[in-house]
């Protein structure tokens, strides 16, 4: 329970300070600023800067709770739709519940890096729109890679914990 609700608050920091970089950026943007970059880290498309921080805030509240949304779903599905090894012991009646839980942390955790990733990117996306082009040139494949070593380092965690039947 404690990892829950520290993974609760590690996302809402990360939404908040979303927001306030969003608010910071906003101010000093020019109108137009570049929203799409290619992979040498040239800009493609420009839209205005408020539809950009819009946009960006949206997509920063409403893909996390769409994320726990379906993570709280898979808790409430039955067995046959959940493919997890060893699915008879981790589903049986007296271990289903904390399975439940097991699952929806692990779900919490994995919106944590989705939203981190997002945080990095966007604010890459705006010190390039500051005149610092390297931002996308370079840190921008940086942290993709780490994005994938986290992702990498998430399935490995997750598969772990539930491919071994704990002896009894």
């Amino acid at each position: 329970m404690k990892s829950k609700s520290i993974g609760f608050a590690i996302l809402f920091l990360l939404i908040a300070l979303n927001l306030g970089l969003s608010g910071y950026y906003y101010a000093v943007l020019p109108s137009r600023v570049a929203s799409e970059f290619d992979l040498s880290g040239e800009p493609k498309t420009e839209m205005a800067k408020g539809t950009f921080v819009i946009f960006n805030v949206m997509l920063m509240i409403a893909l996390p709770a769409f994320l726990l949304a379906v993570a709280w779903i898979c808790t409430k599905l039955p067995n046959w739709m959940i493919d997890l090894p060893h699915k008879d012991y981790w589903l049986a009646p007296e271990r289903k519940a904390e399975t439940a839980a097991r699952i929806f942390g692990y779900l919490l955790w994995l919106t944590n890096g989705i939203e981190l990733f997002l945080t990095a990117l966007v604010g890459l996306v705006y010190r390039a729109n500051l005149g610092h082009p390297d931002a996308m040139r370079i840190a921008s494949h940086v942290l993709l890679a780490c994005f994938l070593l986290f992702m990498a380092g998430w399935l490995f965690c997750f598969y772990r914990k539930f491919k071994r039947v704990p002896k009894t």
